[in-house]
């Protein structure tokens, strides 16, 4: 979760790559913002950080691009496990799905318990899909602001209840004293603000060629 321009989606493309070059593995990727322009960037990741199979590991990702909340539900009811299905004898089985983002098409439903409704309806599906086909469900989300002040996650408390590990991506301003003056800059960090397995930790990161690298 994380506000627009904080590198959410570069975090979601440097997982397809690493799933496909290091393990193995497929994922379906569900994006409901970009209209698929991130295609450049996934490739360039891939090429970097696999460069002897780049083009297999792009092919073994399953795009999506729903335009709203029910074309994103039909995508989920129908669709998932039939890619699972067909994906599973290949050599790169579905052991990943990515949905970027969740709040874009829900936040175009205006009647709040519908959209309620709807969050618990899909966190149940996501949720039994990943149990019965051991795989990982990554979302990303939004932070809305309300006169420039971060409030929270966009869908609410609806949303935040449903997942089970939630890590924050922000920019912080930061200032280096120097000489006469102080400079500064902005700084990427990310931070577990819930998980049943991991302590609450941050790390500061930057964005290079091959993707998301932790600054130590």
């Amino acid at each position: 979760v994380g506000q627009s321009g904080v590198d959410k989606s570069q975090l979601a493309m440097q997982l397809c790559v690493l799933a496909a070059a290091d393990k193995g593995f497929g994922t379906i990727y569900i994006d409901t913002e970009t209209n698929l322009r991130f295609l450049p960037r996934l490739h360039q990741i891939a090429q970097s950080r696999s460069p002897s199979n780049a083009q297999e590991v792009i092919e073994n990702v399953i795009l999506y691009n729903p335009s709203s909340t029910q074309e994103l539900m039909t995508i989920l009811n129908t669709r998932l496990e039939e890619d699972i299905i067909r994906q599973n004898s290949s050599m790169f089985p579905i052991r990943l799905i990515i949905i970027d983002s969740i709040a874009a098409p829900l936040l175009c439903e205006r009647n709040a318990p519908q959209r309620s409704k709807i969050i618990f309806e899909m966190s149940q599906l996501l949720k039994r899909i990943a149990d019965e086909w051991n795989l990982a469900v990554v979302v990303t989300n939004q932070i809305v602001s309300t006169n420039n002040v971060t409030v929270n996650s966009a869908l609410g408390t609806s949303w935040y209840h449903c997942v089970t590990t939630r890590l924050l991506l922000q920019q912080q301003q930061v200032s280096v004293p120097m000489e006469g003056e102080a400079s500064s800059h902005f700084s990427r960090i990310a931070k577990i603000q819930k998980s049943n397995i991991a302590g609450l930790k941050s790390v500061h990161f930057q964005i290079t060629q091959i993707g998301i690298c932790e600054i130590v």
